[in-house]
């Protein structure tokens, strides 16, 4: 007998508006018992019909509703079926179709706060092994790349609606989870087989992902509960998180899905890691270190922002730093960009503020008015950054990719900066994360020092040369000098950029004296654009000059404005420095515009003067329409109004008007410096994609050519942590890790010959023995003498206190282990050993 025709009965009491609660119970429960019992199977006759219809059903499952109790046991029946659908043999004959309509039931269900905890949790493990059955099919599926033909355009029937407050119609289930729904509808749902025999693939895993991942989006759930946001976000979280670790690195070879999370997944995740909620918290930064541990070669400049923003929220408040801590830290360095404006954001946006050191701006690590991360949330964050730098070559990949790069942080520097300082942060109740920064600092020396001895696969061919990335991290360290004294002065810092070739002219060589003129202002032209590191407010007023007419000209020619709406051109425009406050100024920059922007033969606009004129609108109606104390707004009629007659004495269409009317009104221009809260992050965000797009993947570096680079760098802040560690009183263990960390420092120093670290580790060692202050001891003529075992011993009160001090002979015993086989390398220690 055909299997539509066995499961006929069935699907018609579940399909049934009058079927009782208990009625559709057991019908669910004998279709469940097939799968059990194999009627249900690879073989049946007429499987791929019987499965759609099944699926349809199950879907729109309707009955009358009864006691609570009993609603909630039919949406547990339905759980289970869509489970042995899904994950039984038969579930990879299912089409995308069949699949989204059953994962949209299991989903909804997750985020209803209607039905009881119990249901909720159930159906959210059932996600679980749905998801998991679902993404380990990517093994089977052909990696997909951006362009390629495998990608299918959007479909409208596999589309998932997923709300914890959605009103459903009465063909779904929600007659249930939403009891407004009115019973006047009750009408039998009419079945349409899906003739399409071709089982479920990406379609279907790239919907699911998409809907998992807009239901992080914090901006979309501003108008719900706080009960409604975490029904949604807690097992979206969870789910989620089980993803990741199913798919495991296959994920990050589809493009659709490896774009998803590159973008949304990441964007909504960094939002969320300012929760105030701990569970949700907790969720989130465990599904971000999941998505890092899967797709990290794609997510280096996500990367970037969350250790910016991890760093920033744990990094010790100004002034809690013991005194003298400050003399243990490396040069410290501000890096204002794109990168940092986003790790601003995300660590609610708040600017440091303090003087600048010649042509070496101060550190963004403890930045003034961040509000650092406090208990069980530092420790979190904590343990968040232990995950990422677990494997041995974290910190080399660190510096390679983003301290060696022009356009990123010193992220390398700020880590190393933090972990030290936080070591020697002396809060009883914050020992625990104190804990955790000596592991970090001491596994990042014992991976330096196991490097050393080991054999390490060649350079690969597609990465830049050694030679070539330590030549970036020379020219970034002039970069950043030059930008400090730009922020300062423009027109001297433009000539020290010119002075070390770091504005890029590039004239032929018989080129006429106007000529070399052009290629000096296209040059400083594409610095200013391309370079975050400079204050845009100086940006702006420095090409406005009257004597920079050229290189304003050349700044605004490197906006691509064809077929770009007028609004999005004055948006991109303006976005990239602050309009000046001088009316003359502005004109100069708008008249610049227009003719850029009139070059490019813009429908509707008929002269160059009409550009300008439209162009002063745009600004004035932005300023009208988001400055909140203009009490009266312009109206649209007033914005026409504004502009009749100046198209060439005719007026523009109302379309066009409405159009730039609406664009500015629905979204502000807003300048550089202004970017704070959510439209700032969504700036910065917009800001990173594009960025993404101009950088290369991140390296993974295998070897240890950098080691002595960066050890150089940072030994003297690393060196003092693991001082100011030991001779803080902790346990045994610690004590062990800490003596093994001093041994690396000094086979880092021997061989990277620094005798200078070498002769600070000694004075560090003798120090913390007592023994050292013996030369300032003071002198007795007679000192007591015991007699023991028959010998007779000189007790003095140096004697005394080296004898009850455990930690002092420790050091003792390190220190002159250390000396042993080394003291070729002393110089300046010689005193106190």
């Amino acid at each position: 007998m055909p299997l539509p025709t066995i499961l006929a009965p069935f699907l018609a009491l579940i399909r049934s508006p009058i079927s009782t609660a208990p009625i559709t119970s057991a019908a669910l429960s004998s279709i469940r018992s097939f799968f059990c019992c194999g009627l249900i199977s690879p073989s049946s006759p007429d499987l791929r019909p019987a499965l759609s219809e099944l699926s349809n059903t199950i879907s729109h499952c309707k009955f009358d509703a009864g006691g609570n109790n009993a609603d909630e046991g039919v949406i547990l029946r339905i759980m289970s079926v869509v489970k042995e659908c899904i994950c039984s043999p038969v579930g990879a004959i299912l089409g995308d179709i069949e699949v989204c309509e059953m994962l949209e039931t299991v989903l909804t269900t997750c985020c209803q706060v209607r039905l009881g905890e119990a249901v909720r949790r159930a159906a959210e493990y059932h996600m679980h092994d749905l998801v998991r059955v679902m993404f380990r099919r990517l093994d089977d599926l052909q990696p997909v790349e951006e362009g390629s033909a495998g990608q299918e355009e959007d479909n409208p029937e596999l589309r998932m609606n997923v709300s914890p407050t959605r009103e459903s119609t009465v063909q779904t289930i929600d007659q249930v989870l939403d009891p407004s729904s009115p019973d006047a509808e009750k009408t039998p749902v009419p079945v349409v087989p899906n003739i399409n025999m071709t089982p479920y693939g990406l379609p279907s895993i790239t919907e699911l992902l998409k809907v998992l991942l807009s239901l992080l989006d914090p901006t979309s759930q501003q108008h719900l509960s706080r009960s409604h946001t975490d029904s949604l976000l807690i097992p979206s979280l969870s789910t989620l998180n089980v993803t990741f670790a199913a798919a495991g690195p296959t994920i990050a070879k589809f493009a659709p899905l490896r774009q998803l999370v590159m973008d949304n997944g990441c964007k909504f995740l960094f939002q969320l890691a300012r929760s105030d909620n701990p569970t949700v918290l907790s969720l989130a930064l465990r599904t971000i270190a999941t998505v890092f541990e899967t797709m990290r070669p794609y997510l280096k400049l996500q990367q970037e922002l969350l250790l910016s923003f991890l760093v920033d929220k744990l990094t010790p408040p100004p002034g809690s730093l013991p005194t003298g801590a400050g003399k243990l830290g490396i040069p410290q360095r501000k890096n204002i960009g794109a990168s940092n404006a986003s790790a601003s954001d995300l660590a609610e946006r708040e600017q440091e503020e303090g003087s600048e050191a010649e042509g070496k701006p101060p550190s963004k690590a403890g930045r003034a008015g961040i509000t650092p991360a406090r208990g069980e949330t530092r420790e979190l964050m904590l343990e968040i950054l232990g995950h990422l730098s677990r494997y041995p070559d974290f910190m080399v990949d660190v510096w390679v990719n983003y301290d060696c790069d022009v356009n990123c942080e010193d992220v390398f520097e700020r880590l190393i900066d933090f972990l030290s300082k936080s070591i020697q942060y002396v809060d009883p109740q914050q020992r625990g994360a104190q804990v955790l920064c000596l592991d970090l600092l001491l596994s990042f020396v014992s991976h330096m020092a196991n490097r050393v001895e080991q054999e390490h696969p060649p350079w690969p061919e597609e990465y830049p040369l050694v030679s070539t990335i330590l030549e970036l991290k020379s020219k970034k360290l002039l970069l950043l000098t030059g930008a400090s004294r730009f922020n300062k002065h423009p027109k001297g810092g433009i000539a020290f950029l010119e002075e070390h070739k770091l504005i890029n002219a590039n004239p032929p060589p018989d080129a006429s004296e106007e000529e070399l003129a052009t290629y000096r202002a296209q040059g400083i032209a594409s610095f200013l654009k391309n370079t975050p590191r400079l204050d845009k407010k100086l940006v702006g007023e420095f090409i406005a000059k009257p004597d920079n007419i050229e290189i304003l000209r050349a700044f605004i020619g490197l906006f691509d404005f064809n077929e770009v709406p007028i609004a999005e051109a004055m948006r991109e425009m303006l976005e990239s420095f602050r309009l000046p406050g001088e009316s003359q100024q502005i004109e100069r920059i708008t008249d610049t515009f227009a003719a850029k922007y009139f070059s490019t033969k813009p429908a509707e606009i008929q002269t160059q003067d009409a550009v300008h004129v439209l162009a002063f609108a745009i600004i004035m109606l932005n300023t009208d329409q988001h400055n909140p104390q203009v009490r009266k707004r312009m109206t649209f009629d007033d914005f026409k109004r504004n502009l009749r007659g100046v198209n060439d004495k005719s007026d523009f269409s109302l379309e066009f008007l409405q159009a730039i009317y609406d664009s500015i009104k629905k979204k502000e221009i807003i300048m550089p410096e202004e970017h704070v809260g959510q439209l700032g992050f969504d700036y910065a965000w917009k800001e990173l994609l594009v960025r993404s797009k101009q950088t290369r993947p991140l390296m993974s570096c295998h070897t240890s050519e950098f080691d002595s680079h960066m050890f150089k760098l940072v030994w003297r802040p690393v060196v003092g942590a693991i001082t100011t560690a030991f001779n803080a009183p902790d346990d045994d263990y610690i004590a062990e890790k800490i003596i093994a960390g001093f041994r690396d420092c000094a086979t880092l120093a021997t061989h990277f010959k620094q005798p200078e670290v070498f002769d600070f580790i000694v004075m560090s060692l003798a120090h913390s023995t007592g023994l050292a202050d013996a030369l300032n001891f003071p002198r007795q003529s007679n000192f007591p003498i015991v007699e023991v075992e028959g010998q007779n011993i000189t007790v003095s009160a140096l004697s005394v206190r080296f004898g009850t001090s455990v930690r002092s002979q420790m050091a003792t015993v390190v220190l002159f282990t250390i000396l042993n086989g080394n003291v070729n390398n002393l110089r300046e220690s010689w005193g106190p050993v």
